[in-house]
Formats: C-alpha cells, structure tokens, sequence
C-alpha cells in the first residue's frame, strides 16, 4: 500500500513539473513576440521620424527624365479647353481645401515647400501633407497594410510634357491641336492645373483599375478619410470633376474635411461649393473670366456623360 501511495504522489509531482514548464515557455513565447512587436512598431517610428529629408523648395527637386506610357484615348466630346483662372494659394488653415483642376490654377511663380515622404522613396509631397501621410502609413503597417508610393510632386515642366504627350496621341488620331487638349485635360491635366504640381495628392500602389479590387484600397477607403485623404477622382464624379477616374489618387484635404466628404459622398468641388467657396472666390476684376470657366464648366459637365468606363 505505502508503494502503491509513494507512486501515485511521484506522479502528481511530474505532472506538476510539467504543467509549471510548458506555462513559463508559453509565458516566454508571448514576451518575446510583444518585445518584437513593439521593437518593430518602435524601430518604423525612428525610422520615419530620422530618415526622411528636410523640407526643401519644390525647385531643388530633380526628377527622372522617363516618362509614363500614354494611356489609352478615352472618348470624350469636349472641343476646347477653357482657360483657367489664376488663384492665390491660401496662406490660412484653408490651404489644403483649395481646388486645383482643368478652370483653377495657382498663381505662377508659387512653389511649395516639399520633403521626402519616407526614406528612399524618391517621392515628395508638400512637407504638411508629406507628414500626415506619414502618419497613415504607420497605421497601415499595424493593420498589416503597407502603403506604397508611386508618384507625390510633380514639377510643372515634366506636367507639361505629359500633357503634350496625350494631346500628340489625340492628334495622331485626327483630332485638330483645340480638341485634342480638351480630350486630353479628361486624362493628364496641363500644368499648374494638376494638384500634384503642388504637392497636395500622393498616388498609392499601381496606376491600373484592378487596384480598386486590392486589400491596399479597401484599407484606404476605410481609413484613410481619418488622415485627413481622400479618393480624389472616383467614376461616380466623372461629371463634377472632369476627369477619369484614378482609385489610386488620394488628396489630403484635412481630418475633419475628409470625414465630412467621405459620410456626404461629396468630391472637392462639391464641398467647396457648399461648405468653403471662398477658398477659390473670384477677384472682382476677373467677373467675365470667371463667366467664360463657369460656362465651360457647364459645358463639359453636358459632354462627360459620353465618357465611357476606364
């Protein structure tokens, strides 16, 4: 019986040892996954906060001299393009709703202060909104998602070869230099009308329509509004902003702006007419330029219904 009682009680104590070490490995493997979670959370936070470059005059920027393929022509039944009104940038918290399309254009001679988004990306933004980016794509990279760049600013003179380039594939296709421009400001928009010659827009991901069907966008079209972005150009819009739509264009409009477009379902334009129209008021003296963009405005607004799916 004492044999029997000494057997049993060595067993309970091998249980004992057994169950106390499988809890202290269990308690070792979580510690050590927390210290790499939080070493890797720290480590992309030094790291965008020590490698990004300072904030640098949008002069100072060199780009690559390879350009994009054109796009395929989209049809389009706009004839000419209207002559965009000249706006000052504004000095105020209002800067970051101003609209900047195919009738708006900044004053020549502006140039915003860029910086490097994130270390080595070859890519710049306004230095304002370079930071809220910043900002989303931490977030992202908790959430699993990473956000990768493929274009921030875009210096006038590259704009302007874009342009010429889509206007030149209209041409070759018969269309007269007038209606080519106009088809063409629906595809790449003539310099200083392209909010990405101000630094204002970051395009994320790949320039394709799939890429409205990736996790990537579905997490920005979650989130993203809380950053203060916005999807810029969506095909629901085609007939208020005059141009096609680009899933993988996101403006920064601001945090509050952004939350209020996203729950009305309104674009830039829309809101800047109903909650900020001063921010692109016209000058006194400009009455009859501001009629004549109006009026093509209206105009293309008739045309773009033509526009077919991209």
């Amino acid at each position: 019986m004492a044999k029997k009682i000494g057997l049993h009680t060595v067993l309970i104590l091998i249980a004992g040892v057994l169950v106390f070490l499988l809890s202290y490995i269990v308690s070792y493997k979580i510690t050590v996954n927390k210290y790499k979670v939080d070493s890797a959370a720290e480590e992309t936070t030094d790291w965008l906060a020590n490698d990004v470059s300072e904030a640098t005059s949008a002069a100072d920027i060199t780009e690559p001299e390879e350009e994009e393929e054109t796009e395929p022509p989209v049809p389009y039944d706009a004839t000419k393009l209207a002559e965009p009104r000249t706006i000052n940038m504004p000095e105020n918290d209002t800067w970051s709703l101003v609209v900047v399309n195919q009738f708006y254009t900044i004053t020549p001679g502006y140039e915003p202060f860029v910086e490097q988004v994130l270390p080595d990306s070859g890519v710049y933004l306004d230095e304002r909104v370079a930071k809220a980016f910043r900002t989303m794509y931490t977030a992202a990279l908790a959430d699993g998602i990473e956000l990768t760049l493929s274009a921030g600013y875009i210096t006038p003179d590259r704009q302007t070869r874009k342009f010429n380039k889509q206007v030149q594939a209209y041409m070759e296709q018969g269309l007269d230099q007038e209606t080519a421009k106009a088809h063409a400001a629906f595809i790449v928009l003539p310099a200083g009308c392209s909010e990405s010659n101000y630094g204002l827009a970051v395009d994320i991901g790949w320039q394709e329509d799939d890429f409205a069907e990736s996790p990537v966008y579905a997490w920005l079209r979650a989130n993203a509004a809380k950053y203060g972005f916005i999807e810029r150009y969506t095909e629901e819009k085609v007939d208020v902003t005059h141009f096609h739509a680009e899933p993988w264009h996101w403006r920064y409009v601001g945090s509050a702006a952004a939350q209020e477009m996203v729950a009305e379902n309104l674009c830039l334009e829309e809101y800047r007419n109903r909650v900020n129209y001063s921010v692109n008021a016209p000058e006194p003296e400009d009455e009859e330029a501001t009629d004549e963009a109006s009026d093509a405005a209206e105009n293309s607004a008739d045309t773009a219904e033509t526009v077919s799916e991209n």
